[in-house]
């Protein structure tokens, strides 16, 4: 079954253990445990970091006109989990893919996180068996035209980029994003953020990613920016139940929720003020 998938993207592959280990979810490696198989996680680490990097050099080459920030702002467009799983939904990755019962029944094939994981991991893979020349190759069936598309239809910035330069253009103010409710199994979380303004409640999102729900709160709170609405009175204080998904970064987060929340904001700031 992988040959099809060799054969369609010329992947350097002559065995086939280090292409299914990237295609290995940890819910399968549990439910045969005897077989003592790896998952995809460690090779989704390494994948992550072969992408920046690959992603970055290429737009470095191709758009000389373009600031540190703009190329900032476009690599993360591209290496964003929904990109990334829209490409290996492309490769159709998801019928490789080596799950679980449950993650199976749960519609795992298709689910955005675990797709973007793999393809990260199928990288990886391409990259230890042909170094960087494979792992550019691979990419370049994806990467050049999805950039190109991106620049043409000045959507460089996402929802939480685009928020952040209005309040900051239009009110002086910057947005602060905090988690209210996580609720959900742990392979199949939902979490609920807000998008604050002065303590004032702009938007609140919904998502499998704290991010993605960071996303859409960002977008309700510039459908209301757009049609000229204000927000009602200040929301009160969070109390600790927030706890360790807490977004702002304050005494209530955890320290991993405040070092997320320190490097989300490092990325957020333009470039000219860090």
């Amino acid at each position: 079954m992988l040959d099809a998938l060799i054969a369609a993207y010329n992947l350097p592959f002559v065995e086939l253990e280090l292409l299914e280990t990237a295609l290995t979810h940890r819910s399968f490696v549990h439910e045969k445990w005897a077989l003592e198989l790896q998952s995809n996680e460690r090779l989704e680490f390494l994948g992550d970091s072969v992408l920046n990097f690959a992603v970055a050099h290429f737009l470095f080459q191709t758009y000389p006109d373009k600031s540190e920030g703009q190329l900032t702002t476009l690599r993360a467009a591209l290496i964003r989990a929904p990109m990334l799983a829209h490409w290996a939904r492309n490769m159709h990755l998801g019928a490789y893919l080596r799950l679980g019962k449950g993650e199976e029944q749960s519609g795992g094939r298709e689910r955005e996180n675990l797709l973007a994981d793999a393809f990260e991991a199928v990288i990886a893979a391409i990259f230890v068996v042909g170094g960087m020349p494979a792992a550019d190759r691979f990419l370049a069936r994806f990467v050049p035209a999805e950039a190109q598309r991106i620049v043409d239809a000045g959507m460089m910035l996402d929802n939480k980029s685009q928020l952040q330069e209005r309040m900051q253009g239009e009110r002086s103010r910057t947005p602060r994003y905090r988690t209210i409710q996580t609720n959900g199994p742990e392979h199949n979380r939902r979490f609920t953020v807000e998008v604050v303004v002065d303590g004032v409640r702009w938007g609140v999102g919904e998502g499998p990613s704290l991010q993605q729900a960071a996303q859409q709160a960002a977008h309700m709170a510039l459908r209301k920016l757009d049609a000229g609405e204000e927000p009602g009175a200040p929301d009160p204080k969070p109390s600790t139940q927030h706890g360790p998904d807490a977004l702002d970064g304050g005494a209530d987060a955890a320290p991993e929720a405040q070092l997320l929340h320190a490097l989300d904001s490092f990325l957020d700031t333009p470039a000219e003020d860090k």
